[in-house]
C-alpha cells in the first residue's frame, strides 16, 4: 500500500495529471488503495465478535468486491486506450468493453444485495456462498473481452507492454478459478494484490517512456541547435569572407588582421550555441552581431549600411536570436538589391515586454511564400521555437515587396516555462 500510495502522490504532482490517461491511471491507483484498504479491515476484523463488527466486515467485503470490479474496468480501459494510441481500431471496441463491465458491476450489486455471495457464522468468519461463481463468471467475461483486444492488436504494442497486460488478464481470469482446487479465506483478495503489482509494472513501464520521451526531445533539440549553426554558417559565406580577408592582405594588413579576429569570435559564438542552454545576455548577441556585420561591410562596403537604435541591452534571451534575423535581412534582402540599403537594428523596453526588431529596406518577399529559401526557412523556425520554449517570447516578420522586411522579436518582461 505504501509503495501505491508513494506512486499515487508521485503522479499526482506530475505534469501530465490532468492528461486523460493519467486520469484514469490516477482512478485505478485510488480504486487499489480503498480495495486494498478494504482486504486488510476484513482480515483484521474476522473472527471478531464484538459489537457492530459484523455489520463493518459485510460493508468492507461489498466495498472490496465493487472496488475490484472498477480496478479492473480502469485497468482495461487505460489499455484499451494505450492501445488505441499505437493503432486505430474503432472507438466502439472501449464503448463495448465498459457496457460489459458495467452490466457486470449491475449484475455484482445484485448478487452482493441477495446476501448469497458470501455466507457467515455466527463467529463472523465468512466463506464463499452458492453465487460467488456467478460473479466471477460475469468477471471472467469481461476480462476475456479485453484479452482478445489486446491479442488482436499485440504487433502495435511494445514487447514489454503487451506482457504485462496480457499477464494481468490472464491471471485475472485464473484467480476466481482457484477456488476450486484450493480453499483460501474469503477476505483473501488475490486480485487485488495482482492489480497492485500491475499498477507498479504500469508506473514503472510509464517512468521509462518518459525517459525515452526525454531523450528524444534532447536529440530534437541538439538537431535544432546544429541546423541553427548550419543556417548561419553556409559555405559560401565562409568562402567570401576568407577570399574579403586575402584580398585584404595585399591592400591593407591591418585591417586583414583585424577582420581575421572578428571571423574568430564569430566563428567561436556560431560553435558555442550547441552547447549553450541558458540565457545569454542581450549585449552579448549585440557584439556578435556587430562583428558580423563588421565582417559583411568589408565586403559590400557602400552597399550595405547598418544602424543601431538601442535603448535596452539588460535582458536575457536565446543564444543566436537576433543573429539570423540580421543575416537574413543582409542576404535575402540588402545585397539582393542592387544599390545596395540600410540594416535598422532597435530595442527597446515597454511595458509588458523587451521588443528588438531587424528592419532592412530591401527587396521584401511575399509572406503567403515564406521564405524562398530553404536555409533561410529553418533558420527563422528555430528562431521562434527556442524562443517560445525558452524564455516565452514570439516572432513575427512582416514584408512588402520592393520596399523591405521587419522581424520582431517580444520577450515578456515575466519569462515563460522555459526559463
Amino acid at each position: 500500500m505504501l509503495v501505491l500510495l508513494i506512486i499515487l502522490i508521485s503522479t499526482l504532482l506530475s505534469e501530465t495529471r490532468k492528461m486523460p490517461q493519467t486520469k484514469i491511471f490516477i482512478s485505478m491507483t485510488v480504486f487499489t488503495l480503498l480495495a486494498l484498504l478494504s482486504d486488510l479491515l476484513t482480515v483484521l476484523w474476522e473472527g471478531n465478535t464484538a459489537p457492530g463488527i459484523r455489520s463493518m466486515i459485510i460493508v468492507a467485503l461489498i466495498c472490496l468486491w465493487l472496488l475490484s470490479n472498477l480496478t479492473s474496468a480502469s485497468i482495461d480501459l487505460y489499455m484499451l486506450r494505450h492501445i488505441r494510441s499505437k493503432a486505430q481500431f474503432p472507438r466502439g471496441v472501449i464503448t463495448l468493453l465498459m457496457t460489459a463491465w458495467g452490466i457486470n458491476l449491475i449484475f455484482t450489486v445484485i448478487i452482493l444485495l441477495t446476501n448469497k455471495a458470501f455466507v457467515t457464522s455466527t463467529e463472523n468468519t465468512f466463506s464463499r456462498g452458492p453465487y460467488y461463481y456467478l460473479t466471477a463468471l460475469m468477471f471472467n467475461i469481461s476480462i476475456l473481452y479485453g484479452t482478445i483486444v489486446i491479442v488482436r492488436y499485440r504487433k502495435a504494442i511494445d514487447c514489454n507492454d503487451f506482457v504485462t497486460f496480457l499477464l494481468y488478464e490472464f491471471i485475472g481470469i485464473m484467480l476466481p478459478l482457484v477456488p476450486l482446487f484450493i480453499t483460501l479465506p474469503v477476505t483473501i483478495d488475490i486480485p487485488v494484490m495482482t492489480t497492485a503489482l500491475t499498477i507498479i509494472l504500469i508506473y514503472v513501464r510509464i517512468q521509462s517512456e518518459q525517459g525515452r520521451t526525454l531523450k528524444q526531445q534532447e536529440l530534437k533539440l541538439k538537431d535544432a541547435q546544429i541546423a541553427v549553426m548550419l543556417s548561419q554558417i553556409q559555405p559560401h559565406f565562409l568562402y567570401n569572407t576568407l577570399t574579403t580577408i586575402k584580398n585584404l592582405i595585399g591592400e591593407n594588413p591591418a585591417e586583414a588582421k583585424e577582420l581575421v579576429s572578428d571571423f574568430s569570435v564569430y566563428l567561436r559564438e556560431n560553435m558555442d550555441s550547441l552547447t549553450e542552454k541558458r540565457l545569454i545576455d542581450f549585449r552579448r548577441e549585440l557584439e556578435n552581431i556587430r562583428v558580423y556585420l563588421k565582417i559583411e561591410k568589408a565586403r559590400f562596403e557602400e552597399r550595405l549600411n547598418v544602424k543601431y537604435i538601442i535603448e535596452a541591452t539588460d535582458f536575457l534571451l536565446p543564444m543566436l536570436a537576433v543573429q539570423p534575423l540580421v543575416e537574413n535581412a543582409v542576404r535575402h534582402g540588402i545585397t539582393k538589391k542592387k544599390e545596395g540599403g540600410t540594416v535598422t537594428i532597435t530595442s527597446k523596453e515597454l511595458t509588458d515586454y523587451i521588443e528588438i526588431s531587424v528592419i532592412d529596406d530591401g527587396v521584401g518577399f511575399y509572406i503567403e511564400s515564406s521564405f524562398s529559401n530553404e536555409r533561410a526557412h529553418i533558420g527563422i523556425n528555430n528562431v521562434r521555437q527556442r524562443l517560445a520554449s525558452q524564455c516565452g517570447g514570439e516572432l513575427t516578420v512582416e514584408s512588402e515587396v520592393g520596399k523591405g522586411t521587419v522581424a520582431t522579436i517580444k520577450i515578456p518582461k515575466k519569462r515563460g516555462p522555459g526559463t
